[in-house]
């Protein structure tokens, strides 16, 4: 009974920590999935936060990086970075002369306006208030898609999560209450699909929100638009 409620903890333990760790040259240690390793940057999202944003860092920064599978990368300083060529957002002339209008930020999800950091949902909210004077029906489409995506993500991470950790709970309480082979097997593989279900649902739920953005971002195109025909 001891070694099977052992491998149940060990079974959920691997699954829950099966995420990249960076160690950065500061000594912060961070636990995330790491989502591209370039020449220069190393992208990645934090796996403490739910709802967290994409993060760009550059390999300057970091010491080492210890992938879920054991392998580590290790990076040296330096000092002159190779410059890639890549498709950037091209700001018209009129956003730069305008300070009221709206810019994309190296960070998806984050604008610039009027020269601070707003979050897709304050864009958003520009976008409602000044759609009410321009009736745009591309501009109103987009925020019903915008909401419809961001819903789901939240519905599917929240939900995901809870029968998830719900589920662990579970079959932690079966284990310890049963001596039963049967049962004991019945719940290390209840336990596998509560653990399948948190992971699966996060990454779907992340999925959506990277359309929530993409719709944030023709919002903003079409709200700059509005100002270069007047």
């Amino acid at each position: 009974m001891e070694k099977l409620l052992c491998f149940l903890f060990c079974l959920i333990a691997f699954l829950i920590s099966a995420q990249d760790t960076i160690y950065k040259r500061n000594g912060e240690i961070i636990s995330v999935k790491v989502l591209e390793v370039n020449v220069n940057e190393v992208s990645y999202k934090r796996m403490d936060l739910m709802d967290s944003p994409l993060m760009i860092v550059s390999k300057n920064e970091i010491r080492k990086i210890k992938y879920a599978t054991g392998s580590i990368d290790s990076f040296i300083v330096s000092k002159n970075p190779v410059k890639i060529l890549q498709p950037v957002y091209q700001v018209p002339a009129y956003v730069l002369s305008n300070p009221n209008l709206i810019r994309n930020s190296l960070r998806k999800g984050i604008y610039i306006y009027q020269g601070l950091r707003i979050s897709d949902r304050n864009l958003i909210s520009l976008a409602i208030e000044k759609n009410m004077i321009w009736n745009s029906k591309e501009i109103n489409d987009h925020i019903i898609k915008y909401k419809t995506n961001k819903s789901v993500q939240y519905i599917v991470g929240y939900t995901g999560a809870a029968i998830g950790i719900i589920g662990l709970y579970g079959s932690l309480i079966a284990v310890s209450n049963n001596s039963s082979s049967n049962d004991v097997l019945y719940s290390l593989g209840a336990a596998s699909a509560a653990t399948g279900i948190l992971i699966s649902s996060q990454i779907v739920s992340f999925s959506y929100k990277l359309k929530r953005v993409k719709h944030s971002d023709k919002i903003m195109e079409l709200y700059n638009n509005q100002f270069s025909i007047k």
